[in-house]
């Protein structure tokens, strides 16, 4: 009798080679005269080139080389067949974060192990994340069938970009299977979402009113019902509901917070506060929730209540970053814009970094500041060098924007001496250097071209600049015409289209691409352009109106200036 391959394996894993008996000597001619059996598979049997692909993976592991092991382990799932291998493959495409080999491997150890139902929420949970809800649907199934499976949390996070038919797919399902469990609420709660996202809440609260026929003052079901209610502004009768359910289950912390949060949304502040406080004292260790009552106060515009408690968690040992965040947000509102910025300040590298510095530039976004943002961002670029691209592309922004075009051409150019390919700062250089030197500003697209050929804005960028400082125009509606196939429906590319077009002298398909990005965002650029192909298709007066609207709105605009003067309009 054949020993089973994950048996074997696990004795090996467990002992290791020190328990294998002494080699016996063997002629090297007898081991060149005996014949090899050939290699044969068998699902959940063991042989010679399984042993030694396997040990050779856990070496590969124990060396550092991930993704070689990985490649092995899956190879072997799929020859051996064995749910021991299938789940160290995808245990080891989970450690590595490697989203397709994770799926691939799951899948297969779902199809291995039927009766597991692990792997399968670890690949549909992965396919819905990725929105690939037709390749989740049938591992799906086999979860949502599990009385135990929470199928509210699975679909959820996702339901919001379910498009209407795929939803009305999932509900089908979810439907089948709830004839013969009505009383599960998850299943109540996940087709509730998905009739709300087709659009049908009168659905939605039906089968959840159907939900607390079957189990009164479910929680579940009353938390969900009462957030439709606040979205719709049914503010009081979310409040009734959760009210009722609290006092069934007074222990229940989510109906605590429902509760507390209806208390705001009508404007009860004394009893809200009296709610929130109440539940600090219950759970005072709670750092979490304590945040999530500070965020609460403060989308409900209770400011002071609100800093109290994140100056609260300041005091605690190890206080989240992002209270500064939010404690810098509350000044703002506040209009204290030197407390915000030194909030913002305080926060260190990590989740919230950039965003800080971002809107410390915003609140010092005036010319007067220039020295304060110079030596500012100096010190930033400085001493964290692990975000010089990022603050670097923030700091030339700030400077194009208030008017020192030059300092921020030098400054991006010393970083890219640093950085040559960094297609960021390539990008915002070129863009800078629009009428300052075409010639350096198409070689960095070119550049930044070369090194991520297929990305749409690198390609209308470029085609765009061709079309307007060279006349290279089939090569421009080439790089054009492949970004719109990405981005059909971005004014910025519908526009350079139009404009190539008008260069090709083809008027009558230009003008169809630039009301088309008209339509979408009337940006000076687009009329401006738009002016040009009107007045060469002997539309006068249609040309003279268009600009001479947008004139009065923008007066000194440097693309309706360029019309005008095409048109031979006097200004």
């Amino acid at each position: 009798m054949k020993k089973s391959l994950s048996g074997i394996l696990l004795g090996l894993f467990l002992t290791g080679c020190a328990s294998l008996p002494p080699p016996q000597p063997v002629a090297d001619a007898e081991i060149l005269d005996t014949p090899m059996d050939p290699v044969i598979y068998r699902t959940g049997e063991f042989n010679r080139e399984s042993l030694f692909e396997l040990l050779s993976a856990e070496m590969a592991g124990q060396l550092g080389q991930y993704e070689k092991s990985l490649d092995i382990y899956l190879r072997q799932t799929r020859l051996s067949r064995d749910p021991v291998i299938a789940e160290r493959a995808t245990r080891i495409a989970q450690f590595l974060r490697n989203h397709d080999a994770t799926i691939h491997a799951a899948i297969l150890w779902s199809e291995i192990s039927p009766e597991n139902l692990e792997p399968s929420y670890i690949a549909s949970t992965l396919l819905l994340q990725g929105q690939q809800f037709e390749e989740a649907l049938p591992l799906l199934e086999r979860i949502l069938r599990d009385p135990d499976a929470d199928v509210a949390q699975l679909i959820s996070s996702q339901s919001e970009n379910f498009t209407p038919e795929m939803a009305l797919r999932y509900l089908g399902l979810l439907d089948q299977i709830s004839e013969s469990q009505p009383h599960r609420a998850d299943l109540t709660i996940a087709r509730s979402m998905l009739y709300r996202q087709i659009g049908d809440d009168g659905m939605a609260i039906r089968l959840l009113d159907e939900g607390l026929k079957l189990s009164p003052q479910d929680p579940q079901l009353v938390l969900f019902k009462s957030e439709i209610y606040r979205l719709q502004g049914r503010f009081e009768e979310g409040f009734v509901l959760v009210s009722m359910a609290l006092s069934e289950h007074p222990e229940d912390r989510r109906l605590q917070i429902q509760y507390a949060q209806m208390l705001l949304l009508n404007g009860e502040l004394e009893s809200a506060d009296s709610a929130i406080t109440e539940l600090i004292k219950t759970y005072p260790d709670d750092r979490q929730l304590q945040l999530y009552l500070a965020l609460l106060l403060l989308d409900n515009e209770q400011y002071d209540s609100s800093r109290e408690l994140l100056e609260e968690l300041l005091q605690s040992p190890r206080p989240d970053s992002r209270v500064h965040y939010y404690l810098g947000q509350i000044a703002e509102l506040q209009e204290d814009p030197e407390q915000a910025i030194q909030h913002y300040l305080r926060i260190p590298p990590g989740e919230s970094y950039l965003q800080s510095r971002a809107q410390v530039l915003m609140l010092l976004d005036s010319p007067d500041r220039y020295l304060r943002i110079k030596n500012l961002m100096t010190e930033e670029i400085r001493r964290h060098t692990e975000y010089q691209i990022d603050l670097s592309s923030l700091y030339a922004e700030w400077l194009q924007r208030n008017g020192y075009p030059e300092e921020a051409i030098e400054h991006l150019t010393l970083t890219l001496n640093q950085h040559p390919d960094e297609i960021r700062l390539l990008y915002a250089r070129a863009m800078l250097l629009d009428t300052v030197d075409p010639e350096q500003m198409l070689q960095d697209l070119y550049h930044a071209y070369e090194l991520d050929p297929n990305n749409p804005t690198l390609q209308n960028a470029l085609g765009y600049t061709l079309t307007v400082h060279t006349d290279q125009y089939d090569t421009a509606y080439e790089l054009i015409t492949a970004a719109l196939a990405q981005r059909p429906d971005d004014s910025a590319i519908l526009d350079s289209m139009g404009w190539v077009l008008f260069k090709m002298g083809e008027l009558e398909d230009a003008l169809l691409y630039l009301e088309r990005a008209y339509d979408m965002f009337p940006d000076p650029e687009v009329v401006g352009h738009m002016v040009q192909v009107l007045w060469s298709l002997e539309r006068h007066d249609e040309a003279r109106a268009l600009l001479n609207n947008n004139l009065n709105e923008y007066p000194d605009n440097h693309h309706l200036l360029e019309a005008a003067e095409y048109i031979g309009d006097p200004l």
